[in-house]
């Protein structure tokens, strides 16, 4: 369901509408293993987030309980949240510091989590100014816009290479020798604690137009993105549009409609 209409503005720059719209769904893979999955839309701040913690290897045939991968991506978005007032620049800039200050944090829980398989997550993060819709993310995840009855998505997926390539290569060599190397040419990003991760950040700019609406989900969303009409895209419900299991992953969007 359609979050209440909200007004969104900041000095200087221009009045919009909004409304949002945020899913999510736990995998069925294993019974024993959470949703990984985070989102979450502040509307105090105009900031939202779309995280998809990394799947963690089980111990004697058990997941871990609590999941380093989820407990990753909460930290992760609360950092963003808590410390937003506290960084006074604003657009891609303050994204940019947020995620550095966030990334830290992991790296804090990681040395006391003590394993060699570093907690993670990937997403987007989005501040809307006006205006202007400013956005960062790294990984799988993905996001689009609709806009006069056409569909294109704006990020780009930095796992594919390693997709492809993955059986030549140790679990072990992925997670040291590619994740978080960008000269790598399978390299691939995820905010685990390493410095390095931010060589992996991509950030951008749209400016929003009345009618537009904007998807930005996880990987185990996109399958019920193919072949979607763009009719159903602009009026379905997202729960809707989720009413086939095709993929087992855990699956969650967030649609933001400007007015």
């Amino acid at each position: 369901m359609w979050e209440n209409v909200y007004h969104i503005a900041r000095k200087g720059l221009t009045m919009n509408q909004i409304r949002y719209e945020i899913f999510t769904e736990k995998n069925v893979k294993y019974l024993d293993k959470p949703n990984e999955d985070l989102a979450l839309f502040e509307k105090k701040y105009n900031i939202g987030i779309v995280l998809d913690g990394v799947t963690r290897d089980r111990i004697e045939g058990v997941y871990p309980n609590p999941s380093p991968a989820r407990v990753a991506s909460e930290l992760f978005a609360n950092t963003i949240i808590n410390k937003f007032e506290e960084i006074n620049t604003h657009g891609k800039s303050k994204i940019c510091e947020l995620i550095q200050e966030a990334n830290k944090n992991i790296k804090i829980y990681n040395e006391e989590l003590k394993d060699s398989f570093l907690a993670g997550t990937v997403g987007i993060i989005f501040v809307i100014e006006g205006d202007k819709f400013h956005y960062a993310y790294i990984g799988d995840c993905s996001a689009g816009i609709l806009r006069n009855n056409m569909y294109r998505v704006f990020t780009e997926k930095q796992t594919v290479m390693i997709q492809k390539h993955k059986h030549e290569y140790t679990s072990k060599e992925i997670r040291t020798n590619i994740c978080n190397h960008i000269n790598h040419p399978c390299g691939y990003g995820v905010w685990n604690g390493e410095p390095e991760a931010m060589d992996f950040v991509k950030y951008g700019t749209i400016k929003v137009q009345p009618g537009d609406i904007v998807l930005l989900y996880t990987d185990g969303f996109e399958e019920e993105m193919k072949g979607y009409k763009i009719s159903n895209l602009c009026k379905e419900p997202l729960k809707g549009m989720s009413k086939e299991r095709i993929s087992q992953d855990d699956k969650t969007c967030i649609k933001l409609k400007f007015l």
